[in-house]
């Protein structure tokens, strides 16, 4: 909207469709938000080109191939790992997959601004790098009190990787749902 583009809303409906309409060599969608389902469902719908030039992932594990299946429509197109927690409801780490992918799990990335991400123990301790542990999110973002008391439920430590911390700030934090490891 900044930029002056348009926002665009589908009826629901049949997801092929939309997606169709989304991707279409012709749309005036620019910029779109997925998940890896529906990168998924792509390769079906027999689109050689698209001029759709942002995605931003979210809400599942993102892959090498999902990216490799975004690049094939359009060379030049970014894509952007996103994750948050429900409860924050927005995306608080990002990973532009340009940076590069190692493995075939896309990283989840670094925090965004005015945010911070950690993997603690179970004593509240910073993890060393490749540790696994629980992922917590603080900062601006999150609503003041924020605080979840559901219990944390870890994901496979491939797909949950997030950049070298120097120190926590003392700030209030907001564990996220799931476990990581910090590579």
């Amino acid at each position: 909207l900044l930029r002056g583009d348009g926002v665009h809303v589908f009826d629901q409906g049949d997801v092929a469709q939309v997606l169709r309409e989304i991707f279409q060599p012709n749309s005036a969608v620019r910029a779109v938000k997925l998940t890896p389902a529906h990168i998924n469902v792509l390769p079906e719908l027999a689109i050689k080109t698209t001029s759709v030039e942002v995605v931003i992932v979210g809400g599942e594990p993102l892959t090498r191939r999902h990216v490799e299946i975004l690049k094939e429509l359009n060379g030049s197109i970014k894509v952007y790992n996103e994750y948050g927690p429900t409860e924050a409801t927005i995306g608080c780490v990002v990973y532009d997959t340009d940076e590069g992918i190692a493995t075939d799990s896309v990283p989840i990335g670094r925090s965004i601004a005015n945010s911070y991400v950690y993997v603690l123990n179970e004593w509240m301790g910073l993890q060393p790098q490749g540790s696994r542990g629980e992922l917590w999110i603080g900062g601006v973002p999150l609503a003041a009190g924020d605080q979840v008391t559901r219990p944390i439920t870890p994901i496979p430590a491939t797909s949950c990787r997030i950049e070298p911390v120097v120190s926590p700030p003392r700030l209030p934090a907001l564990p996220g749902r799931q476990g990581g490891r910090f590579n």
